[in-house]
């Protein structure tokens, strides 16, 4: 289990990044709310809506109780995760008694490791032909490294192959010894690699060895690929050199790196300090990249890749129900939020379509700011992957719980008028040039519209304010709007009227878009210079 005090350090970057957050809203309000004119702005009007949401959902106090409950069910997923490696089991009968315990490992890096840990034998397939001078010839040979535990004082349970490697050990217990097949010996007293002179050349009948296997594909030699799921051994004896492991022949083979094959076999037996297996196992499960450990006739393989414990999944689904329980009690006031957001963004033209998608990105950006501790106290090691799985999966679901009741509460607003006209009642008077200036200042700055004229006409009964807007997004398109003024039993009305003229052929469904865009805009500038005013 990990330990939890280190995750107390996760609170100093989440309070960071809420002061950073709450600073720079303050700082650029301005620029969100107003959009004073002359001042720098942003193109888009998507944009400009999730920077808005983002200011007014971040500093909500529902928010920050999501993310602090996020980031206390990931900490509790990380310190109840359990792991336990992956296994397989494999029919070793009929196949010679090597070792109790075998650890096999694909690099090189961990041969220090090795050679401190617990061991019998320790073979290193090294993969990178070297040219050695044997005798008059140069000869491209696979060096094989050997080591044998000196503390061995009796082995139980080995085979005649097992004796054939302890031999070889002692052939190589001198400097500067290697030891060829017996066809090659005949050729030097003296073989040389890389500057290196091994002055002393033993030779024996390694052939024996070719076909020995620790479990069906992991072989003592080299095997040189696979085919099918099949293995392809060396199959020619007389290309393998063995040599003594030691720092000078791994530095001379591996001077600029190499691919290797490290394996380490452990046989019960007697030694000058006596150990248990399980210790063993242990051992080897925090070097190698898996481990074999031989019960009588069947071998299991301990894979060095880690999966959580049913204990731990279970954990797991009852933090993620917790946090589906707490998301639901507290969503509420934060969807009410948004929701009084939407009713003021509508009147000034914002589809709830796009209102919905801008929340959505909204959330997606909060919980991909707030996922940077997470990833940095799993990159340090302080939380592991099961805590950044828990957080995934909760801040996704997350996501998708507040975008469906946004959908909801969406459905309940009122939507735009389908007859290309609106009306608007009320009770205070504004002077008509006023409101012709307020609704000229409304529509300058307007991303989708280029107010090109607009003028006042009256007669005895009403006014009618014309308004002729360019729509930026098409060649020659211009959206006429006649709002006619009139009082009756001391009310005034404002009736709204919007038709589109262009030199492009438009579907009827972008015709119908264009209309209501121009007169939300038209309709929002009303509103919004009306409450102004009164």
């Amino acid at each position: 289990m990990n330990v939890f005090y280190p995750h107390l350090i996760l609170l100093l970057p989440i309070l960071m990044i809420f002061t950073v957050i709450f600073l720079a809203i303050n700082k650029y309000r301005g620029y969100v709310e107003e959009e004073p004119i002359r001042e720098v702005r942003l193109v888009s009007p998507a944009l400009k809506i999730v920077k808005l949401l983002f200011s007014k959902t971040i500093s909500s106090i529902e928010i920050i109780i999501i993310v602090v409950s996020l980031y206390l069910l990931t900490i509790m997923a990380s310190s109840i995760a359990f792991y336990t490696y992956s296994m397989k089991t494999v029919d070793l009968e009929n196949r010679p008694y090597l070792f109790d315990v075998a650890g096999v490992g694909n690099t090189i890096s961990i041969i220090d490791k090795v050679l401190q840990s617990r061991y019998s034998i320790v073979i290193i397939q090294v993969y990178r032909a070297s040219a050695f001078n044997v005798g008059n010839e140069t000869l491209i040979l696979y060096p094989l490294l050997i080591g044998c535990n000196r503390n061995v004082v009796l082995l139980d349970n080995t085979s005649m192959y097992i004796e054939m490697l302890l031999d070889l050990c002692g052939s190589l217990e001198a400097d500067n010894v290697v030891v060829l097949n017996k066809d090659l010996g005949v050729l030097a007293r003296e073989v040389g690699l890389r500057g290196v002179k091994y002055n002393s050349v033993v030779v024996a009948n390694l052939k024996p060895l070719l076909d020995v296997e620790l479990i069906p594909g992991v072989y003592i030699l080299h095997s040189i690929g696979s085919i099918g799921g099949e293995t392809i051994k060396l199959e020619d004896i007389n290309r393998v050199a063995l040599l003594k492991i030691s720092k000078d022949n791994i530095d001379v083979l591996c001077k600029d790196g190499c691919d290797a094959k490290i394996i380490s076999l452990y046989i019960d037996g007697v030694y000058e300090k006596v150990d248990s297996l399980e210790s063993i196992i242990d051992e080897y499960k925090d070097i190698f990249d898996y481990i074999i450990v031989r019960h009588h006739n069947r071998g299991t393989i301990y894979s060095s890749t880690v999966i959580p414990t049913l204990e731990s999944i279970v954990g797991l689904l009852v933090l993620f129900l917790s946090s589906v329980i707490l998301l639901l009690s507290i969503s509420s006031g934060l969807i009410e939020k948004l929701g009084y957001m939407v009713d003021k963004l509508w009147s000034i033209g914002i589809s709830k379509e796009v209102y919905w998608a801008s929340s959505v990105l909204t959330l997606i950006i909060i919980f991909s700011i707030t996922a940077i501790p997470i990833a940095i106290s799993c990159y340090i090691g302080w939380l592991n992957s099961f805590g950044l799985t828990a957080y995934l999966m909760i801040s996704i679901t997350t996501i998708i719980i507040l975008s469906s009741q946004l959908t909801r509460k969406l459905g309940t607003v009122s939507n735009l008028p389908q007859r290309f006209n609106a009306t608007y009642i009320t009770e205070s008077y504004v002077d008509v040039e006023k409101l012709r200036k307020c609704l000229a200042q409304s529509l300058h700055s307007d991303d989708f519209f280029y107010l090109s004229e607009i003028e006042v006409l009256e007669n005895s009964r009403y006014f009618v304010l014309r308004l002729e807007m360019m729509y930026r997004r098409a060649l020659s398109t211009i959206a006429s709007s006649e709002m006619y003024v009139e009082s009756h039993d001391n009310l005034w009305k404002y009736v709204i009227e919007v038709d589109i003229w262009s030199i492009e052929e438009f579907t009827p469904r972008e015709m119908r878009y264009i209309k209501s865009l121009a007169l939300s805009k038209v309709y929002g500038g009303l509103t919004s210079c009306l409450e102004r005013s009164s």
